[in-house]
């Protein structure tokens, strides 16, 4: 994979709590929560959604387990991205 030559590949990913500034729904999902009787509806996009995520010859693929659909795929282009990955202590 060739590597990208930008500002953010010299500066480290930030590691704390939470750094999602927006989320990634199914928009199957998200309509039947939307279609959905009020009275009945105690629970979150996120809550409800089944999404698996998972590395692809292409990049990145989040699919809904839910109505086994792509949510997004990101083809990085054969480009190798700055990432940081597992969990710490």
């Amino acid at each position: 994979m060739e590597k990208i030559n930008s500002e953010a590949e010299q500066k480290p990913i930030e590691m704390c709590d939470d750094n999602i500034e927006m989320f990634i729904h199914c928009g199957k999902c998200v309509s039947e929560l939307g279609n959905m009787k009020e009275e009945t509806l105690e629970v979150s996009p996120a809550d409800y959604q089944n999404i698996s995520a998972g590395w692809t010859i292409k990049g990145l693929q989040l699919w809904c387990n839910r109505h086994e659909c792509n949510v997004i795929h990101l083809d990085f282009e054969g480009k190798q991205l700055p990432a940081e990955t597992g969990a710490r202590e």
